[in-house]
């Protein structure tokens, strides 16, 4: 079943209700702060991804050629037979630098995904904004619709359930299982209403501020319960209690 609502002028009843729009005003305004946020903190997130990757990459590289440096290093030793020459000193500095290097490659790695915990965290929370000031709206605006349709009901409506109640109350057409006329009447309606509802496949989004209906790019964001999102900070806490611990030592070695 279709709405016989012109999209146009559902949207100037909504936005010309000054109350409406005062109830709605700052939820839409946060949804739209975490929209941006959001889409700040995914952008910093992809480019965070991208330089682990490449730390990872250039680490994996510096160990490859710290091997070969060092079965270079082995081979020299069996032809020197126990006489060490310049050679042998370099190759071993070479293996030391390329091992060196790549523990620092992974050093950064560690503190950008520190960073990019961080943000992902942003990303659950500013989500987790929309979905709530969507709810917040869409509650806010629900009951207002309902409002504004029970007080436009038809008159054929009203009429025919006035008279299914006056019939109801004969004695002749009496229907005995409900407790009172006004319950038959209401549950023969309901009845009705239910039918409509499950037939209908209008989501009425032209009811609907745009901040209510323009899906938040959010695989997986916004799902998160605070306890969730909660877990998520305190395994970041122990990440970083844990790189802090383990930056002494390599600066002890």
């Amino acid at each position: 079943m279709t709405s016989t609502t012109q999209p146009n002028e559902s949207v100037n009843n909504v936005a010309g209700d000054a109350l409406l729009q005062q109830q709605l005003t700052q939820h839409l305004e946060n949804i739209a702060a975490g929209r941006a946020a959001f889409s700040t903190a995914k952008e910093r997130h992809g480019v965070l991804c991208e330089q682990i990757a490449s730390q990872e990459k250039a680490a994996q590289a510096s160990e490859a050629e710290a091997q070969e440096a060092r079965r270079k290093l082995r081979d020299a030793l069996r032809e020197c037979v126990g006489r060490p020459t310049k050679k042998l000193f370099e190759l071993k500095a070479d293996a030391r630098a390329a091992y060196s290097l790549a523990e620092e490659y992974r050093s950064l790695s560690q503190d950008i995904a520190i960073e990019r915990d961080r943000v992902e965290i942003a990303m659950h929370e500013a989500a987790r904004d929309v979905r709530e000031g969507r709810l917040f709206a869409t509650r806010i605006l629900a009951d207002h619709l309902l409002e504004v349709g029970f007080s436009k009901l038809p008159i054929e409506l009203l009429a025919g359930l006035k008279l299914q109640h006056d019939i109801q109350s004969s004695p002749i057409g009496k229907v005995h299982t409900f407790a009172s006329n006004k319950d038959y009447v209401l549950a023969n309606a309901t009845h009705r209403l239910s039918a409509w509802f499950d037939a209908s496949n209008d989501n009425f989004s032209h009811l609907l501020p745009a901040e209510l209906t323009v899906p938040l790019d959010a695989s997986g964001y916004g799902a998160l319960t605070h306890l969730g999102l909660q877990k998520l900070k305190d395994r970041l806490e122990a990440n970083e209690r844990e790189l802090m611990n383990h930056e002494p030592a390599l600066a002890q070695g």
